[in-house]
């Protein structure tokens, strides 16, 4: 059988064991309380970590709430003195849809077909000029493409020369229609803006457009002009066309443009037509919580059609675009 071994100590050896061990445990809390400043602050710290990490994530929720509210807005496009039409905007765009249609797809010819595929509810339009030359509008219908933005005036002088046919063509075709601007620098914004209007009304029969008209400034900044100091000669333009025609125009330029020649100025009041190949559809300039249109790609192909076209998606559902937009008279 084991047995258990017991040691009997002298009674002088077992006192000094015990003041032994108490003087071990005394030294043992002197060294804890030394350092108790030092425990305290980790504790503060790994206390602050969990709040900033909890912090973040109630922020992240709340923020990709909001961004739904926000993107459920309307964007207010014809606006006159007596009525207000609105066009609803979409909830944000699919990640798999995002994914698709970035760079570097979008930097290379794509099928006008296979974007259509991808969000067959969202109307798809493109953008025009002369540079286009004849167009077959029946076979862009057919194509289903519901808007077109087209080419009107350059400056306080030019006028593209196939802006009346592209003009005329695109309403027998029925296809909503908007005319856009080219902004310089070169002549002031009322002689800008009344060289547009004077175009528009002469343009045909049917001048009433469906779309609100369209200042571009992405061609002014490529050349290098002045847009940062030109913000109240572009809001001239804007407010007397806005005058004239009885919409709100929408301004056309890209990321880096609004981001930064035009951040922080009274322009965020007006809607956009952003042009961006290399961000994905739910990056928006700062100042501007959504974009109206969203021009994805300038090298998009249309079956039976020659050349290559810009092409743009609006920001909602084909029945908010056909709620929204101006009939003709």
């Amino acid at each position: 059988m084991n047995q258990a071994l017991r040691v009997v100590l002298p009674a002088e050896e077992s006192e000094r064991v015990r003041i032994m061990l108490k003087n071990r445990k005394l030294k043992l809390r002197d060294r804890l309380w030394d350092h108790a400043p030092l425990i305290l602050l980790m504790v503060m710290i790994t206390q602050l970590m969990l709040l900033v990490m909890g912090g973040a994530y109630v922020w992240q929720n709340w923020a990709g709430k909001t961004h739904t509210t926000q993107a459920s807005h309307t964007i207010a496009l014809n606006q006159s003195a007596t009525t207000v039409s609105s066009i609803s905007v979409a909830t944000p765009v699919s990640a798999a849809f995002t994914e698709k249609f970035i760079s570097p797809e979008l930097t290379s010819p794509v099928e006008f077909s296979a974007l259509k595929s991808a969000r067959p509810s969202v109307p798809f339009g493109i953008r025009v000029s002369a540079r286009q030359g004849q167009i077959d509008w029946s076979r862009l219908k057919a194509a289903g493409v519901a808007f077109v933005s087209i080419k009107a005036t350059e400056g306080s002088d030019i006028v593209d020369p196939q802006f009346k046919r592209n003009w005329q063509s695109a309403a027998d075709a029925g296809i909503a229609r908007s005319a856009y601007h080219v902004y310089t620098s070169e002549a002031s914004a009322q002689d800008q803006a009344r060289h547009f209007t004077t175009t528009l009304s002469a343009a045909s029969t049917s001048s009433d457009a469906e779309l609100p008209a369209v200042l571009e400034l992405e061609s002014a900044m490529s050349k290098g002009e002045d847009i940062y100091h030109a913000k109240d000669e572009l809001f001239k333009w804007l407010r007397l066309v806005r005058q004239d025609t009885g919409m709100k125009p929408l301004i056309y330029g890209s990321l880096s443009l609004f981001d930064g020649y035009l951040k922080g100025s009274a322009l965020k009041t007006y809607p956009i037509w952003l042009s961006e190949y290399s961000k994905g559809p739910t990056q928006y300039p700062q100042g501007w919580p959504r974009w109206a249109f969203w021009q994805l790609t300038e090298k998009s192909r249309i079956d039976g059609m020659a050349g290559e076209f810009e092409v743009s998606q609006f920001g909602g559902s084909e029945t908010s675009f056909e709620r929204g937009i101006k009939r003709r008279k």
